[in-house]
């Protein structure tokens, strides 16, 4: 069964539905019956009296008088008929309960108004005020004490009307019934010296140039009457771009927070017409009013934005990782390129999709929470921010034209275009405006799990999500996919460079000869696919090291006339001479798939040192030469990394297939054994 419904719409619905079970409860006239029911006209023990409004906004009234209870039924009758019948018991209760109680019709909601009318609040706590308007159309600005209006959290103003509106947050009503009741209540209450004042005015704003208007006619008035000028009344804020000024006639609901409890807290409402009522809310209303941040938790969440298309540089610092992010030129004008060390020529092509998650998260950022206005004399070290845990540094001006620089390449071979780019980087560090940059910082988490964080357009104290913290400490910004486009015939020489400070006009970039103390026998200038070039017959033992997650397995094999053997000292093992001659034929003349690194040499990711490759290759001439080829960590789907001795500040990209096949280890090079 539906539940019955409370408050006064309750009890209209249990008068309404008030009716006899049958035509045997329609009592007989009979003489005296009046007065020995108790129905007579002002002798009636209940007179339930109803007024209604038609369409013609005419009155009409309705009395039922009841009377004496027997058996169950009451004896009921209209007071304009003299006609008696018996009603149930039972449809009466909820009229007798609201007789017993009538607290129970009082509304449990504290703020009775609509947020859509709501134009102007106040809120007072201890020393600090806020004011919050906002006109038909417009969005809410915010002033705090004596500061410039700013742009308010339009949610946050949502929210705190909504919570002040209090559907049935009322716990407990809390009446005096004379002055000086009311009086000694307050002093219990903690409503004499209230911890909190909030006005709110509905329709209260004068609509801009009313005001004037309204000021300029009471001004004629007091001329034409002779009246001196007065002070004006004190609902009229200061006019300027953001001011306000109340309707003359604007009277606020005014709610008064006192004593605050373990769950609950005291309130004084006093409504427009001067009602006043005292009760007890939920101690959450007034965390909502008087948050720990203050004024700050209804400020708009908004930090200063920059746009992509003024961005020159961008350095993203975590510890003492520095990736940098600067604007293409010449063949790569319109992409972004990363640099993650200050290697010469360690730049790759930027991941459009990733960088545009710092435009977005960075450019478009947005306070998770205020917490404090930074002063000078502040601990920024509780914060973590004395020292950052990531630094995210933007440079956005606009870059003044740089001259091209010349490229020399030598020996006929093409200069790769990493080298260009270098040049062209400097190029822009050199040339761009000197204008002061945005800065980030994020420093240590907190109780929430957020980061604390400090923006160089702003005084205050926010925090972040610590998913924005992840993400830019984590973030790859190289575009993968664009390592497949640098062939290995741009891998034929170093590239020597001026210092930055130097004059870029015409600077020169050599192509050195990849001559080594090897001697020129074994490493001859480069063709267009090749890294080294060796001939497999002069190569007369082969070392290989093959890691998996495991072991590390090490094979030694050595050639004698001809002949393959094992020298690694494997036991009851048969060397199949035919797979280390295809391993030293591939690798004597080895075609990388992709360039990957001009120069700068291999980095940590790659996997490319003695501690955490993947397999090494060492090949050994009959004179005496080595050549060692390290295969590091996968990239994707596209190879594995690669570094060859002489090489040293080149990584290139190899195709799996050319080195799969050795995690097989001693099944790939041994012949199969066949039982006897």
């Amino acid at each position: 069964a539906k539940a019955p419904e409370a408050g006064v719409k309750g009890l209209l619905n249990a008068i309404r539905n008030l009716r006899v079970d049958s035509e045997a409860d329609f009592v007989a006239p009979a003489k005296g019956q009046l007065a020995q029911h108790r129905l007579e006209d002002g002798k009636e023990d209940l007179r339930i009296q109803v007024q209604t409004t038609d369409a013609n906004n005419e009155r009409a009234k309705q009395t039922l008088l009841v009377g004496e209870v027997e058996r169950g039924y009451y004896y009921a009758r209209l007071a304009n008929d003299d006609g008696v019948f018996k009603l149930p018991e039972k449809q009466l209760t909820t009229v007798l309960s609201a007789l017993a109680k009538p607290g129970t019709l009082r509304s449990l909601d504290v703020g009775h108004f609509d947020p859509k009318t709501v134009d102007v609040l106040t809120i007072r706590t201890g020393k600090e005020q806020l004011k919050a308007w906002h006109h038909e159309g417009q969005p809410w600005q915010l002033q705090i004490g004596a500061e410039q209006p700013a742009k308010a959290n339009e949610n946050a103003v949502a929210k705190l009307l909504e919570t002040l509106q209090g559907k049935r947050q009322i716990l407990e009503f809390k009446d005096a019934a004379t002055d000086a009741e009311a009086k000694k209540l307050d002093a219990d209450l903690g409503l004499d010296a209230p911890v909190a004042e909030i006005s709110l005015y509905s329709a209260g704003l004068e609509k801009k140039g009313e005001a004037k208007k309204d000021d300029a006619k009471d001004q004629k008035d007091d001329k034409k009457e002779g009246k001196k000028e007065e002070k004006k009344d004190d609902k009229k804020e200061p006019r300027g771009e953001e001011a306000f000024t109340l309707k003359k006639e604007a009277k606020p609901l005014l709610l008064k927070f006192g004593k605050v409890d373990k769950d609950s807290v005291a309130v004084l409402r006093t409504s427009g017409d001067g009602l006043t009522s005292r009760f007890l809310v939920p101690k959450s209303m007034y965390e909502a009013v008087a948050p720990p941040e203050g004024a700050l938790a209804f400020l708009d969440l908004a930090l200063p934005r920059f746009d992509q298309a003024d961005v020159t540089r961008v350095t993203l610092q975590h510890g003492s990782k520095v990736v940098e992010l600067a604007r293409g030129v010449g063949d790569h004008a319109g992409r972004w390129m990363v640099r993650e060390s200050q290697k010469v020529g360690d730049e790759n092509l930027a991941d459009a999709a990733k960088t545009e998650i710092i435009w977005q998260r960075v450019g478009n950022l947005t306070a998770k929470k205020w917490i404090k206005k930074l002063d000078p004399k502040d601990d920024l070290d509780q914060f973590g921010l004395k020292n950052p845990s990531l630094v995210v540094t933007v440079k956005a001006t606009r870059l003044t034209p740089t001259a091209a620089a010349t490229v020399v390449a030598a020996g006929g071979d093409v200069l790769a275009p990493r080298a260009a780019l270098t040049v062209a980087l400097l190029a822009m560090g050199l040339h761009a405006d000197r204008s002061p940059p945005i800065v980030l910082a994020l420093g240590k988490e907190t109780a929430d799990k957020d980061h604390y964080a400090r923006h160089s357009g702003s005084e205050l104290l926010f925090t972040v999500p610590a998913d924005l913290f992840r993400t830019l400490r984590e973030l790859d910004l190289r575009d993968r996919s664009a390592l497949r486009n640098f062939e290995a015939a741009y891998i034929g020489a170093g590239v020597v460079l001026a210092s930055a400070a130097q004059s870029l006009q015409g600077l020169a970039v050599a192509a050195v000869a990849a001559q080594t103390e090897h001697g020129a026998d074994m490493v001859r200038p480069l063709g267009p696919a090749s890294v080294v070039d060796l001939d497999p017959k002069t190569v007369a033992a082969v070392r290989i090291a093959v890691r998996d997650k495991y072991e590390l397995r090490e094979f030694h094999f050595q050639r004698k006339e001809k002949e393959w053997s094992d020298a690694s000292g494997l036991k009851d093992f048969a060397l199949d001479g035919d797979k280390v001659e295809k391993v030293v034929k591939e690798f004597a003349s080895l075609r990388p798939e992709r360039m990957i690194a001009f120069a700068g040499g291999p980095r940590g990711d790659q996997k490319l040192s003695a501690k955490d490759f993947f397999v090494t290759i060492e090949l050994t001439t009959e004179g005496g030469k080595s050549v060692v080829y390290t295969v590091g960590a996968p990239l994707d789907t596209f190879g594995y990394f690669l570094h060859v001795s002489q090489r040293p500040g080149a990584v290139y990209l190899i195709a799996p297939a050319k080195v799969a096949y050795l995690e097989r280890g001693v099944a790939y090079f041994a012949k199969e054994r066949i039982a006897e």
